[in-house]
């Protein structure tokens, strides 16, 4: 679950670039460029979710990405922050 949605992935909104590095030992994010520390909390795999712990200005939020399937199997990606707003996220390319 984590190797599928480590990747560069584009916001549909803003175009913002989000690059997701996953993995139990060593995680990591970049939003445009700039990092943010995050960890993996839990895999939810019959759901195909990932709740991720981020740190933001010292504090520390849960974010989700869960995995949207079509009808080929294709998926997209969709975030979810703290505060509840969520952004489709498609894939650009392998990291």
């Amino acid at each position: 679950m984590l190797e599928d949605v480590s990747g560069v992935w584009r916001t549909d909104s803003k175009g913002e670039m989000i690059q997701l590095s996953l993995s139990r030992q060593l995680s990591a994010m970049k939003v445009d460029g700039t990092s943010v520390p995050i960890s993996v909390k839990q895999i939810d795999t019959e759901n195909h979710i990932v709740s991720l712990q981020i740190s933001i200005h010292g504090e520390r939020f849960i974010w989700t990405v869960r995995k949207i399937f079509d009808r080929d199997e294709n998926f997209t990606l969709l975030m979810t922050v703290h505060n509840g707003e969520e952004e489709t996220l498609g894939f650009v390319r392998n990291l």
